[in-house]
């Protein structure tokens, strides 16, 4: 459901692309998100949204660890500097924080993501805590501040153009591909919503054999129990039964999966001293359940790189 704000913005931004006359059949598919609308260095007031520098915590929260290492700081967004319900469930309130760890793999990239809803007079400039050194020391982060302002938008699924017989590109303006707050994920090579839902509900052996049949698996574990591999032969044995239960109820899987939402993009940035793997992205997800309930301690983080 598209409230009043929605299609006044949607309709201006239909207009000024020129796609006045899809903009009621465009509508329905148009995902909610918030873009960046400016970008200035320095870390800003206390509170404000940043990329890099250092987070402004409460005494509350501390900056996440990992015994003697600590995770790299890379965002804060103040929600109440956005348009109050735009995006459906984001809290309307407080400030959320994002960390990573080494990004590599570029699957269940270790991450923390913090919420605070209290006052701002609460919040101070927080340090790296001491006799600690960063996770991935093969790759210095020193992310130079930036301050963010960010804008109400939508994006799209490329699809929509040939389903609703646009012309190519019509909506690239529109496609997720940049620093954004919710809207849609990015899928150059396997949605992260699939991503996240296997890694998330103990089916994270699957991430690679999606593609499989049962069979293939038996077979690849019946060779390895020839070939003297126990320990292969285990673990490909018992992807090939979760396999075979998702098959069986693939139905509900996929609607499992499709609650996963994006919380936020992250791109790659040079100003900032940003880059993932080739230029790609940093994406967060949330599963709605979890963002309704203001939870973010589950949430999934990837990289997306052509």
């Amino acid at each position: 459901m598209r409230s009043a704000l929605h299609r006044e913005i949607w309709t201006r931004m239909a207009d000024e692309e020129g796609l006045a006359d899809d903009a009621e059949r465009l509508l329905p598919h148009a995902q909610p998100c918030f873009v960046v609308g400016s970008q200035t260095p320095g870390m800003g007031p206390i509170g404000a949204s940043r990329l890099g520098g250092v987070p402004d915590l409460p005494s509350a929260l501390a900056w996440p660890t990992q015994g003697d290492r600590h995770l790299t700081f890379v965002a804060q967004i103040d929600l109440g500097a956005l348009t109050p319900e735009w995006v459906d469930g984001l809290p309307s309130s407080g400030w959320l924080y994002f960390f990573v760890g080494r990004d590599a793999p570029a699957w269940d990239v270790t991450h923390r993501v913090l919420y605070f809803d209290g006052p701002r007079d609460a919040l101070s400039a927080t340090t790296v805590p001491s006799g600690t050194r960063a996770i991935d020391d093969g790759s210095p982060r020193d992310f130079v501040a930036h301050q963010l302002t960010f804008r109400p938008s939508f994006v799209f699924d490329r699809a929509i153009e040939t389903a609703l017989g646009l012309e190519e590109f019509a909506l690239e303006f529109l496609t997720a591909s940049h620093t954004q707050i919710a809207g849609l994920p990015v899928a150059w090579d396997t949605d992260p919503r699939q991503d996240a839902y296997l890694s998330k509900s103990g089916l994270a052996s699957l991430r690679h054999r999606m593609h499989l049949a049962p069979e293939d698996l038996a077979k690849a574990a019946r060779d390895a129990w020839a070939a003297g591999d126990d320990e292969r032969a285990e673990e490909i044995d018992l992807a090939t039964e979760l396999l075979r239960a998702y098959r069986a109820d693939e139905a509900m899987h996929l609607d499992r999966m499709a609650r996963w939402r994006v919380l936020f993009l992250l791109g790659s940035a040079r100003e900032v001293g940003m880059c993932w793997w080739d230029a790609g992205l940093l994406q967060f997800l949330v599963h709605d359940d979890d963002m309704r309930q203001r939870r973010f301690d589950g949430t999934y983080c990837c990289v997306s790189s052509s």
